[in-house]
């Protein structure tokens, strides 16, 4: 019987050594959101991507919310081993994840978060309003490309050829050129004007 104690006392202490070694700090993993914007959206599911930092292979044991299962859910991609999905119900204020990886025969548990839970609301219009996005081209400009586009790529050359036309020369021309007569009293001056905007740069956008 005393020596069934020592044995056991041996494998609680290894087995304490074990997980303590691997729960540290030092995790060779890094996470990283698959979504543009790094959060979890109410309602859809967002993939996320695990990164070992050094070259071995590794398995995703256990992805667990901490917060209540009806609010948030995870699961592990079955196509690719690295990547787990996070979907939420309901909005909470933030969300952090307890990760088991396993590599070769490690198992290695951290946390990672905090995970802003965002609406879909709060996504599209950080989308619609996002600073670094370049303004689109200006209503005349797309205008003057429809018209240019359906008018004159078969009597003129290409655009950039035209570039700077002023909405009179075009009227001369149309009235000059045989093959442009037919763009006679079919243009508007408003889109002879919106022709005129669209060449002052056809390339700009």
């Amino acid at each position: 019987m005393k020596t069934l104690r020592v044995f056991l006392g041996f494998v609680f202490s290894v087995i304490f050594m074990h997980s303590s070694q691997l729960t540290g700090n030092a995790v060779p993993f890094a996470v990283q959101s698959l979504f543009d914007a790094d959060s979890v959206i109410v309602g859809s599911a967002i993939p996320f991507h695990i990164e070992s930092t050094v070259p071995e292979s590794f398995t995703i044991q256990y992805v667990a919310p901490e917060i209540s299962p009806d609010a948030c859910q995870t699961v592990v991609d079955f196509f690719s081993p690295s990547v787990f999905h996070v979907k939420c119900v309901v909005s909470v204020s933030a969300l952090y994840l307890r990760i088991s990886v396993r590599q070769n025969t490690k198992d290695f548990v951290f946390r990672y978060g905090p995970i802003p839970i965002k609406s879909k609301e709060e996504v599209i219009l950080k989308l619609d309003s996002d600073p670094d996005e370049p303004p689109g081209p200006p209503a005349d400009w797309l205008a003057g490309k429809t018209i240019w586009d359906a008018n004159c790529t078969t009597t003129c050359h290409t655009p950039v050829s035209k570039t700077g036309r002023t909405a009179a020369q075009i009227t001369s021309a149309i009235a000059t050129y045989p093959q442009m007569n037919f763009l006679t009293g079919v243009l508007s001056a408003q889109q002879l004007s919106q022709i005129e905007v669209y060449l002052g740069d056809p390339s700009a956008y």
